[in-house]
């Protein structure tokens, strides 16, 4: 029997857009992707996009602004939330096998059609105890009564496992992760050595929180004869744009390159021209970029404040700096920069260990689980 299935999300990213691809071969579900917005002004070429074996409904969730300060790294959050007013009606409407939130207030206008219909709800959850630590003990508490709410959880990374023990839930955790399609990202060792230095990218919006400007205070600290063969490409637009086009030419930083915002189609092209990645963030529950870059040949350099840290050995595939600690992102840059070959070595060993990653495989586990939580196992 084919079991219909309700995947939530707030817009529709390109990343869910290749996963979902290939969960719609699966013949045994009927896939609805409930969209909340059609675009976020915030997010440029996120928009709907035909899938064929997945059926899209746009809800039209009122949206408002958030604003965050986390005062212990000195760092703000300004982005938006929405509110899907009509998600109850839609699902009984449509009324699903099992519908699968990836936030706390889908959860909470989601219940009255589950208590309806009695359908599975399952949430994913990328939440680390970092990103929550700064998070006021009353909306800790709502939080933690509508997590428990759901019938099964699909944690993204080990801190995401850690949060809900923390907020205690231990039972029907269905791991799950991020993925790729890795043989789209995949190393091009030619372009590497097709200029005369070597490259380190960045990927990031431009904002307090990713740390950009640490970054350019640290690369400006190591020492000449390890920058000289290399340059730093920083790929991504934000609020922070023109202060740090002030801060490179006041700090005479010419080998600094910022490429703007550039189509995700074309990402693939940097991180395969890159020697090494970096991502200095003070906050991310998950960073694909980590996995993309991986997958590529990169090895990286990102944080303790990243979920997808748990990708990275230390020293193997990349390393683990901490921007909060002056000169440390400088050392380990050094570090990774003064041996090229190492980089090259370590590059292989970054795309070995995301090849359980890619989208075919992950999408695989995603379509059983689904099934079981339908009750067909």
């Amino acid at each position: 029997m084919i079991k219909k299935v309700c995947l939530i999300q707030p817009v529709q990213s390109p990343y869910w857009t290749q996963r979902l691809k290939v969960l719609a071969q699966h013949k045994d579900l009927e896939i609805f992707l409930l969209l909340e917005r059609d675009s976020f002004s915030h997010r440029l070429g996120w928009n709907p996009e035909p899938i064929d074996g997945v059926k899209t409904v746009v809800l039209g969730s009122r949206v408002r602004a958030v604003s965050t300060k986390h005062d212990d790294l000195d760092y703000h959050i300004d982005g938006v939330r929405t509110v899907p007013f009509f998600l109850s009606m839609v699902l009984l409407e449509l009324k699903p096998d099992v519908v699968v939130a990836c936030n706390a207030t889908q959860v909470l206008f989601a219940l009255p059609a589950r208590l309806r219909l009695g359908f599975h709800l399952s949430l994913i959850v990328e939440d680390t105890p970092h990103a929550t630590r700064n998070l006021p003990w009353h909306k800790m508490l709502v939080k933690k009564g509508l997590y428990r709410r759901a019938d099964s959880w699909l944690p993204f990374s080990d801190d995401a496992v850690s949060f809900l023990k923390k907020i205690g839930i231990e039972r029907s955790i269905y791991r799950s992760c991020w993925s790729i399609d890795a043989d789209r990202f995949r190393p091009c060792d030619t372009w590497k050595t097709s200029s005369a230095k070597l490259t380190v990218s960045a990927v990031a919006a431009l904002t307090e929180l990713k740390g950009i400007i640490p970054l350019l205070r640290e690369w400006s600290s190591i020492p000449q004869e390890v920058r000289s063969q290399f340059r730093l490409r920083i790929a991504g637009t934000g609020p922070l744009e023109l202060d740090i086009k002030t801060y490179l030419v006041v700090n005479n930083i010419d080998d600094v390159e910022l490429l703007g915002q550039i189509p995700y189609e074309e990402i693939v092209a940097l991180f395969q021209s890159s020697s090494l990645f970096v991502l200095p963030t003070l906050q991310d529950l998950c960073s694909l970029t980590i996995l993309e870059a991986m997958a590529c040949g990169c090895p990286v350099i990102t944080t303790p404040y990243n979920g997808a840290r748990d990708l990275v050995e230390d020293g193997v595939n990349g390393w683990i700096a901490d921007p909060a600690r002056p000169g440390d992102l400088a050392y380990w840059l050094t570090e990774a920069m003064s041996d090229p070959d190492r980089l090259r070595f370590m590059g292989g060993k970054a795309r070995q260990s995301v090849l359980g990653r890619d989208n075919k495989q992950v999408m695989r586990q995603f379509a059983e689980q689904l099934l079981e939580m339908s009750g067909v196992r």
